[in-house]
């Protein structure tokens, strides 16, 4: 998991929202109320404007574009996390992020996370990186997947049922939003790993198995058996 958490756009909301956010956050970094980083963070948190706060800049094909005033660089050095407490608040958004995205749909919950590792994994990352209502978002483009999901869980399937609609949660995933055009990057990469893995484990699921084939009879040479599947 990368560290990169926009926690103050998380926390965005009513007072109440806010506060149950940056709780959240200093639990996840394990720091005290009274603490000099988290009464950093606080004001951080408490900025109505970001990128004033910590100042903004764009790197183009014409360079920097931009500039960091001494204040705005004195509050990012105040914010800054230990490697650490990079790694807890990455952790912390990627399983909000998840709960989100499980709560919101009703065929994806801990049973079925359980059985489907990769799946778990796939829609994990894929909610740290856009939000856990991302398969609810018209402008990411993935407003179809939850469907095709559904579908390739569904336990009533024939095996070529489950084959179509794996092959559309394939097309949802890598032929529209931003992996349509995002190729051999590491992220893209990790998502097209655990599809495959996800695909493998529905594909061979017991009940697509043929029943294997037994021998019965009395054990006798020369007696005739039957077989019995």
């Amino acid at each position: 998991i990368g560290p990169s958490v926009n926690a103050w756009e998380m926390a965005q909301g009513d007072a109440n929202h806010k506060t149950k956010i940056m709780n959240q956050v200093r639990e996840a970094l394990n720091l005290k109320p009274e603490s000099p980083k988290w009464k950093s963070l606080e004001k951080y948190f408490l900025a109505p404007d970001v990128n004033e706060y910590l100042g903004h800049v764009v790197a183009n094909a014409d360079g920097i574009e931009g500039e960091i005033t001494p204040t705005q660089q004195a509050n990012r050095d105040s914010v800054k996390l230990t490697p650490e407490q990079a790694k807890a608040l990455g952790m912390w958004a990627y399983e909000r992020n998840l709960k989100i995205l499980t709560n919101s749909h009703g065929f994806l919950n801990e049973r079925v996370y359980k059985k489907y590792p990769e799946l778990r994994q796939l829609l994990g990352d894929m909610a740290y990186r856009h939000g856990g209502s991302f398969m609810t978002r018209e402008d990411l483009g993935y407003t179809g997947l939850s469907d095709a999901i559904n579908s390739a869980l569904d336990r009533n399937n024939s095996k070529n049922e489950s084959r179509g609609a794996l092959s559309n949660m394939m097309s949802e995933l890598f032929s529209q939003g931003t992996y349509e055009t995002e190729f051999n990057t590491r992220r893209s990469n990790f998502l097209n790993d655990r599809f495959r893995k996800f695909y493998t484990a529905v594909m061979t699921q017991a009940k697509y198995s043929p029943k294997p084939r037994r021998f019965v009879g009395k054990g006798r040479e020369g007696s005739r058996g039957t077989i019995k599947r």
